[in-house]
């Protein structure tokens, strides 16, 4: 089977006539050459079980920029081979809409094994990727599933998953892609206040304005920016400090951590000051979040990222 990719400009009404109006979008797609073999006969195989895996993301991971990749493997976790020349019926699904991988219909695509797909074995397949931010845009949402679904061999699979294979659980994955709005409030004090003496307690909570779940282990970037100078939350070194997300954040809700204090007056003196301003900053999401200049390019606000309090003892 060969994979070719290309740049395509795609009138995209006839397939998103539930929600779109037509408009063009710039999609990288890819199409599916090659031959039907018209001697596969998939009702030869009684039973069979496939699964379906994205090579470069886990089931139900969050993305927030960049491209969404839809390489995807099919491992045959079954006993019986599934011979060479089947064809395989799968499709993309974005939030409930089925389509072509090419995109250019609601019909499954077609994959034909070049070879014999053994119990354990496993075949990549490429559909190409599309470019996040300018689907969502083109969707008008800001956020979405990405999905692959296999539905087996032979096209009598197609709706019918359940039908020969033994697990269809494992038929479908997917990631999803959105945008988000984060704000940044100290724990302990209101955005601007002076403290006159003693530390500085850097404590912050985060809320998450966005309609996405971010799960557990989720990164997020966190500076501290110390009288104009930005820093690692243990002032160690200049770059962002990556903050675990502990347990799954979900839409509305706010996380909290503690990074410490610091005396205010101590650590003036280090830098040359007598006063001067300590901010929390967050960046955003993966290394991606943080941008030049001081930019929040991941964030639809960012005029909330960062929030400050003066230390002045004067």
């Amino acid at each position: 089977m060969q994979i070719n990719f290309y740049l395509s400009i795609l009138n995209l009404k006839s397939f998103f006539s539930r929600s779109l109006s037509g408009l063009i979008v710039i999609v990288v797609v890819s199409m599916f050459t090659g031959c039907d073999n018209d001697d596969d006969d998939p009702k030869a195989l009684t039973s069979y079980e496939l699964s379906v895996e994205l090579k470069q993301y886990e089931s139900g991971q969050v993305l927030t920029s960049g491209n969404i990749q839809f390489e995807f493997d099919i491992t045959n976790n079954g006993t019986s081979t599934i011979p060479s020349g089947s064809v395989l019926f799968a499709s993309a699904r974005i939030n409930d809409v089925l389509f072509s991988f090419d995109l250019l219909s609601s019909d499954p695509t077609e994959i034909t094994l070049p070879a014999d797909l053994k119990p354990g074995e496993t075949y990549s397949v490429n559909p190409g990727y599309l470019e996040g931010k300018t689907t969502l845009a083109y969707l008008g949402v800001t956020s979405a599933d990405f999905c692959i679904v296999l539905w087996g061999v032979g096209e009598e699979s197609v709706d019918n998953i359940d039908e020969k294979d033994t697990d269809p659980s494992n038929n479908e994955v997917c990631v999803t892609f959105g945008t988000y709005d984060f704000t940044t409030t100290y724990v302990n004090y209101t955005a601007g206040q002076v403290i006159k003496e003693g530390n500085v307690e850097m404590a912050f909570n985060l809320v998450n304005n966005s309609d996405l779940t971010f799960p557990a282990g989720t990164e997020l970037m966190v500076s501290a920016r110390i009288a104009g100078q930005l820093y690692s939350l243990d002032l160690t070194n200049a770059n962002p400090t990556a903050v675990e997300l502990t347990s799954a954040w979900a839409p509305g809700t706010t996380f909290s951590f503690n990074p410490g204090f610091l005396d205010g007056a101590t650590t003036l003196f280090f830098l040359g000051q007598t006063s001067g301003d300590f901010c929390i900053v967050v960046w955003g999401v993966g290394d991606t979040s943080v941008g030049e200049g001081g930019t929040f390019p991941d964030d639809t606000d960012g005029s909330d990222n960062e929030v400050c309090v003066t230390f002045d003892p004067s």
